[in-house]
C-alpha cells in the first residue's frame, strides 16, 4: 500500500499486476522449483491469532514439505501475525534476514 497525494492509502500496484502475480502462482506453483534452489532459503510463516486446527495442520505440512524439497531451508514462525510481516514485525524480520545473509556466502550448512 502507498499513500496518495490526497492522503488516502491505496494499492501500490495496479489490480492487473496483482492478478498477474496470483495467476502465475496458481498456474505454475513455485513448489515445483524448490529442488532447483541452490542457496539457503528462509521461510517466514505468518500464523493468525487462534487459527483453526485444520489450518494449522495444513500450515505445518506445507512448511515441512517445502523444507524437505529445498536443499537448505530454515523456518521462522510468527504467531498472531498476518501477511505483512515486514510491516508488523520489522525488527524481527530484519534480524531473521540478517541471520540468512550471514550464511549465504558460506558453504551451505548441513541440516540438523
Amino acid at each position: 500500500m502507498t499513500e496518495g497525494p490526497d492522503g488516502l492509502v491505496g494499492p501500490r500496484l495496479p489490480l492487473e499486476h496483482y492478478r498477474s502475480v496470483w495467476g502465475s502462482m496458481w498456474n505454475d506453483p513455485p513448489a515445483r522449483w524448490y529442488p532447483s534452489v541452490r542457496v539457503p532459503a528462509l521461510l517466514l510463516k505468518a500464523v493468525p491469532p487462534n487459527p483453526p486446527a485444520e489450518w494449522l495442520a495444513w500450515a505445518h505440512k506445507w512448511v515441512a514439505d517445502a523444507e524437505a524439497a529445498l536443499p537448505y531451508a530454515d523456518s521462522r514462525w510468527y504467531a498472531d501475525s498476518d501477511h505483512n510481516l515486514h510491516a508488523d514485525h520489522p525488527d524481527r524480520v530484519a534480524a531473521d534476514l540478517l541471520d540468512l545473509a550471514a550464511i549465504v556466502d558460506k558453504q551451505t550448512p548441513e541440516r540438523a
